[in-house]
């Protein structure tokens, strides 16, 4: 009988394993499909209401967030009762206006459910996602914010005080254990000149 449970474990665990890796490939392919959407059908309209009436870039941001809800829903549909996903929602009416928002970064779902919180906000971003294929133009086309250095400070305060929040990873990088990495102190500093509340 022993025997039999030992030889069991291990048969168990690639199955665990092969269903982890099937469910990343299916988010990981279905968020290319809809990023190509994105930027392919709606990116030339997009582009152009950017550059006449719509220079804040607010269409493009709604269109994001209308287009990668009906992701997160689709993937809640198909995912299993153990990967549901459950908003527990913020009041941002007590923040009184613009705010930003400091998250930990572990997954590339984590700003896709960002953008579902009910701020119009940008994304304080490195350099790296300004230069994938799509996803580069799908930045540039909602006009978030790059950030080289501390000079972006300007910017980003330019934003909050003209009525726009910012979605800010503090770490500045992905948590690959799942723990808390140092803060940069650009959002910090940010708060502090332009007195708007930070939202963790």
């Amino acid at each position: 009988m022993s025997r039999n449970q030992h030889s069991a474990t291990p048969q168990a665990q690639p199955t665990a394993v092969g269903r982890r890796w099937l469910r990343t490939a299916w988010i990981h392919t279905w968020m290319w499909v809809y990023l190509c959407f994105f930027v392919l059908v709606l990116g030339p309209w997009l582009a152009i209401a950017g550059v006449t009436y719509d220079p804040g870039r607010t269409a493009a941001r709604r269109w994001s967030r209308r287009l990668y809800r009906h992701f997160l829903q689709t993937y809640s549909r198909h995912a299993g009762p153990d990967h549901s996903l459950t908003i527990d929602p913020f009041d941002f009416s007590a923040t009184c206006g613009p705010c930003i928002m400091v998250a930990n970064h572990q997954s590339m779902l984590d700003i896709v459910m960002l953008m579902q919180l009910p701020p119009d906000a940008r994304c304080w971003a490195k350099t790296w996602p300004f230069k994938i294929p799509l996803l580069g133009p799908l930045m540039k086309l909602c006009g978030h914010l790059l950030v080289e250095d501390f000079n972006i400070l300007p910017n980003a305060a330019d934003t909050i005080l003209a009525g726009g929040s910012l979605y800010v990873f503090p770490e500045g990088t992905r948590s690959r254990t799942g723990r808390v990495g140092r803060f940069h102190d650009g959002a910090f500093l940010l708060s502090q000149r332009t007195g708007r509340p930070i939202v963790p």
